[in-house]
């Protein structure tokens, strides 16, 4: 994560997003940042 990199989450399920196929919309996301940053997202569009 220090290198600019992000983890994102399903709030759901707790998996790995890793593709647009794993989430829809509605879906509620999780991306963590470096630092412990957390941004959580709600999905309108695919």
């Amino acid at each position: 994560l220090k290198r600019g990199y992000s983890i994102t989450t399903s709030k759901k399920t707790g998996k790995l997003i890793t593709t647009p196929d794993d989430i829809k919309t509605t879906d509620i996301i999780i991306t963590e940042l470096a630092e412990e940053k957390l941004i959580e997202s709600e999905v309108i569009k695919k």
